[in-house]
């Protein structure tokens, strides 16, 4: 599916915008992990690692995600904050950018970002 998108250029953004990847980890059906499938997001980043939701809220077209899988064509889509604090990539034909949580999109994965023991942030992710 091919999304039209409006250029951003990096220096119309705050300095806490960071692009993030997010890998298939170890699990039964790939021992390593995978490198080839994978989020990309565009998201800004609070000090405490964190995605800054009032800079979300202020940048939500900036605020981007590509789905990436091994033979297929990127998808790409926006990053979405959900009710009850969770945040989650929904990937809209017409590029259509949510202006409030809305529970009707699809969402083709949802993640919670917390805090470890050792302090730093770690994201628990469903991927679909």
């Amino acid at each position: 599916m091919t999304t039209s998108f409006k250029a951003i250029r990096n220096t119309d953004l705050p300095h806490s915008f960071r692009q993030i990847r997010l890998e298939l980890a170890r699990e039964p059906g790939h021992p390593e992990g995978d490198h080839g499938i994978a989020y990309v997001m565009v998201a800004p980043l609070d000090d405490a690692g964190h995605i800054d939701t009032q800079l979300w809220h202020s940048h939500r077209e900036a605020c981007r995600v590509a789905r990436l899988r091994p033979g297929a064509e990127d998808e790409r889509g926006h990053l979405v904050h959900r009710p009850g604090g969770s945040w989650a990539f929904t990937y809209d034909v017409a590029a259509r950018v949510p202006t409030s949580p809305d529970t009707t999109l699809p969402m083709s994965v949802s993640f919670r970002v917390s805090t470890c023991r050792s302090g730093k942030p770690t994201a628990s992710t469903r991927f679909a």
